[in-house]
């Protein structure tokens, strides 16, 4: 918050790290949602499934699993539905790596959240996976199902007898979304340069979905649902 006071007044051009709003398949969700092809959203579902453990070293600086990963898809949340989070419900388990329940953290969970508007939301998360990167997406609405769903790796099917190789997932995030940063980036430079970009996560979005990791990780600890800070 601190932050935003002393930047936002300044008027200089700023964005935050978001940069999943810049997947491509992502940006068709919000096109979507936008023309109202499924109606009024109902219910979401996201899965952010990290296939390398990252290093205990940065694990113990990362903030924990909510500020760290989690935060990246509470903003395309809010991205995606137009929507703001009140409530979060956040359990978790150091099952991967038991280490990090030394230090509070977790490195698989599971959250709960309820939109202003009255849709619902779930995101799990997981550090590593034994099949390589997958990160999904659906939303509901009473006319239909939206998806962005796991993203295979560049390659080719084998069809061979009665079997088949088809090319697996990513092997790790920055693979994925490697694209997502030059778009972010092109887009940014735009905005320096006077034009409008809706799509650009600025300082408020920053802090908007810092509220809900805050609140996650309260959650984490009492183990009840916590209402999510307003914002001004």
């Amino acid at each position: 918050r601190e932050v935003v006071d002393r930047v936002l007044p300044l008027g200089v051009p700023v964005t935050v790290g978001f940069n999943r709003r810049f997947d491509a398949s992502h940006q068709q969700l919000r096109r979507q949602v936008e023309a109202g092809v499924i109606g009024k959203i109902e219910l979401v579902q996201m899965v952010c499934r990290a296939s390398v453990m990252p290093p205990l070293a940065y694990l113990r600086s990362s903030g924990g699993q909510m500020r760290d990963q989690a935060i990246h898809f509470f903003d395309l949340l809010r991205f995606l539905t137009g929507d703001e989070v009140t409530t979060v419900a956040a359990m978790g388990e150091a099952l991967a790596l038991p280490e990090l329940a030394g230090i509070g953290d977790v490195d698989t969970s599971i959250l709960m959240l309820r939109m202003r508007g009255g849709a619902l939301a779930q995101l799990d998360n997981t550090r590593r996976t034994g099949h390589g990167y997958d990160e999904r997406i659906s939303l509901l609405g009473p006319e239909g199902v939206l998806e962005s769903g796991s993203q295979a790796s560049r390659g080719v099917t084998l069809w061979q007898g009665a079997r088949c190789i088809q090319p697996g997932l990513y092997p790790d995030w920055f693979s994925r979304v490697e694209e997502s940063y030059y778009a972010h980036l092109d887009t940014f430079v735009r905005s320096s340069g006077g034009e409008e970009e809706p799509d650009l996560p600025g300082l408020l979005d920053g802090l908007r979905a810092q509220a809900i990791a805050e609140a996650a990780v309260l959650s984490l600890q009492q183990g009840q649902f916590v209402s999510v800070e307003p914002l001004a």
